[in-house]
C-alpha cells in the first residue's frame, strides 16, 4: 500500500452522490491514487484506510470481478490494494484484509481485539 491520505471534498462528494457515508470521513484514508468509482452504496465508522482498488480479484468460484467496495459497512477495516469486499450483510469490524483479498456475501465478520488467525 502505497503513501496514505485524507480523501478530498471533492472525493467525498462524489462517495456520497454513490450512496455512502460516514460518521466522520477524516477517519478514512486512501491510497494515492484513489478511484471513488470503485467505492459505491457503503458506509464507513472509525479507522478506515482504503489501498488501490485497481484490477480484478479472482473468487472462489473463479471469476475475476473489479476490485472495490460496494453494498457493505466497514468499521476499523484497513482494506489492503486490489480487494473487493462486496455485499457485507451488517458489517465488517477490527479486520485488516491483506492485499487480493475477497470478502463477498457475508451477513458479519467481527474480530476482538488481539486476535490472531490465518
Amino acid at each position: 500500500m502505497g503513501d496514505l491520505r485524507s480523501l478530498t471534498g471533492e472525493e467525498i462528494s462524489r462517495l456520497e452522490s454513490q450512496g455512502c457515508h460516514s460518521l466522520d470521513w477524516k477517519t478514512v484514508r486512501v491510497s494515492d491514487p484513489f478511484d471513488a468509482s470503485r467505492v459505491r452504496n457503503s458506509g464507513f465508522c472509525g479507522d478506515v484506510v482504503i489501498g488501490d482498488l485497481s484490477g480484478e480479484v479472482k473468487t472462489v468460484t473463479g471469476t475475476g470481478e473489479p476490485a472495490g467496495i460496494y453494498g457493505s459497512r466497514l468499521r476499523n477495516v484497513h482494506v489492503g490494494d486490489g480487494c473487493l469486499v462486496k455485499n457485507v450483510g451488517s458489517h465488517i469490524a477490527d479486520y485488516d484484509l491483506e492485499a487480493g483479498s475477497a470478502v463477498v456475501d457475508v451477513g458479519v465478520m467481527e474480530c476482538a481485539p488481539g486476535s490472531l488467525f490465518g
